[in-house]
């Protein structure tokens, strides 16, 4: 299964690398399309981290929880394993932070790669909430900072950027991320915030009132829900619902229906979940944890190649 996830990763990433990669994603973050990844919705939600990676920084934990924000902190100073030398980067030298048990790996964006010691005992990231979530490093697996992408004005990109972001793609698919991606979506709910980043979580809404364009008002369980999409203007745009049967159903969420959403690292005094509401503006779409067997056969699930979803 290794080398086909590291296929369809690579597949993925080739997108941004290929003629108008720039101007695509930033299409997509703009103006997602509203049946990617059809039924099932698997591509979509995987989609939907390669969008992230250019909307803000991603953290992935070791809990397979994924939570987009802005990493608090200008210099990261780091031990070489090699030379045992202290090292103060900017953060914008780094493409990504992997933290492992004994050692951490940086991926710069030059291409080139570092072994040995992030000196820091947390993390820290600005969620777009103006909310601020502080994560042990004990409990972080790996931060993609933010690519900014170039804005294509003249034409395509120069042969020296493609070269440059070809190089970051490579050291982030060395990452293996096709997995830890597929661990934040069959762990966890997720939400895809406005600005296209990402929060890992659970949707506690028990049912959805619906205003169907050709059924009438229904009420459908939240257990039979795959996925909700919601457009930014109900009036000249539908909203979706995609059913676990493989059905999509256009129309309109019930302003009653907002999304209930206890996102990964909010608590209250008492270290509970907090529960957000998340409506119209806040939330593109929300996806319901996906099953293992969406990308199971080697990918081969439900957007990946094999059935609902492709």
């Amino acid at each position: 299964m290794q080398g086909k996830s590291h296929k369809i990763f690579s597949v993925v990433l080739g997108m941004l690398l290929l003629a108008g990669w720039v101007s695509g994603v930033l299409q997509a973050q703009q103006n997602p399309p509203p049946n990617a990844g059809g039924p099932g919705g698997a591509r979509q939600s995987f989609e939907a981290f390669n969008r992230a990676i250019a909307a803000g920084d991603l953290t992935l934990l070791n809990n397979g929880a994924a939570i987009s924000g802005t990493v608090q902190g200008d210099q990261f100073t780091f031990i070489v394993s090699d030379s045992g030398q202290s090292r103060t980067l900017n953060r914008s030298e780094i493409a990504l932070i992997n933290f492992g048990e004994k050692s951490d790996q940086l991926v710069l964006t030059t291409g080139s790669t570092l072994t040995g010691t992030v000196q820091m005992d947390q993390l820290t990231i600005l969620l777009s909430t103006g909310a601020e979530v502080t994560i042990p490093k004990a409990e972080t697996k790996i931060t993609i900072f933010k690519l900014n992408l170039p804005v294509p004005t003249a034409g395509p990109p120069s042969e020296a950027d493609r070269a440059a972001m070809f190089k970051i793609m490579q050291g982030l698919r060395s990452q293996n991320l096709f997995a830890l991606f597929v661990k934040a979506l069959t762990t966890y709910d997720l939400a895809v915030l406005s600005n296209q980043q990402l929060w890992s979580g659970t949707i506690v809404n028990q049912q959805f009132v619906f205003h169907t364009t050709l059924f009438g008002t229904v009420t459908l369980k939240a257990s039979d829900v795959t996925s909700i999409e919601l457009a930014a203007d109900p009036t000249t745009e539908s909203d979706y619902i995609s059913m676990k049967t493989g059905d999509r159903i256009s129309g309109v969420l019930d302003e009653g229906s907002s999304i209930q959403f206890q996102p990964v690292g909010l608590e209250d005094g008492q270290g509970q979940a907090l529960t957000l509401t998340l409506n119209r503006g806040d939330v593109a779409r929300v996806s319901f944890r996906l099953p293992a067997s969406a990308f199971g056969g080697g990918g081969q699930g439900p957007g990946f190649g094999g059935g609902p979803g492709k």
